[in-house]
């Protein structure tokens, strides 16, 4: 593996990231909807600023491409969480399901690579896609928008089609000399 850097401007914006996952759930809870989707859409800032900043100004690291997406299934699989438990809300659990089972999948390709290869996938553009998808989707649950089950189908279908990418690159990368 390559450059290990740690403290970078992009890897602070995705602690920061994992910091507004507080207040997003604890205003979920409490009922304060609009306060905890503040929190959610500032989040969604610091994900795409951490990039933009990271490729700006060469600040890429294998760190913050381990770390980057590690934060996003956090943040994201937790609100997911709170949305299928809590009584406000109908996010089916078969869903969660769904991406904790994908989430396994690719966390054990991927500590496979580490490990065998010395290599880590960067986010590849239907991932980024599927992610922001979940995230809309993520947003109309909590809006209560009426029609967020069609939504909820693009979902699986991004989140499918994004994982057979990451599988497509994975074997190119275990096929590797």
């Amino acid at each position: 593996m390559g450059n290990l850097r740690i403290f970078t401007i992009p890897n602070l914006l995705t602690v920061l990231r994992l910091i507004f996952l507080w207040p997003a759930l604890k205003y979920l809870k409490s009922g304060d909807e609009y306060i905890a989707l503040f929190f959610i859409l500032m989040a969604g800032a610091t994900d795409s600023l951490d990039g933009y900043i990271a490729r700006k100004y060469n600040q890429i690291s294998d760190f913050g491409k381990a770390l980057d997406p590690v934060v996003d299934k956090i943040f994201t699989l937790s609100i997911i969480v709170f949305l299928v438990f809590s009584p406000d809300y109908s996010l089916p659990g078969w869903f969660l399901i769904f991406l904790i089972l994908r989430e396994m999948l690719l966390v054990t390709a991927g500590f496979y690579l580490i490990t065998a290869k010395k290599t880590v996938i960067q986010a590849q553009k239907p991932g980024k896609y599927s992610a922001f998808i979940n995230g809309v989707l993520v947003i109309l649950y909590i809006l209560h928008f009426i029609y967020v089950d069609y939504l909820l189908i693009a979902a699986v279908a991004a989140t499918l089609y994004s994982t057979a990418v990451y599988a497509k690159v994975f074997f190119r990368k275990v096929s590797e000399k």
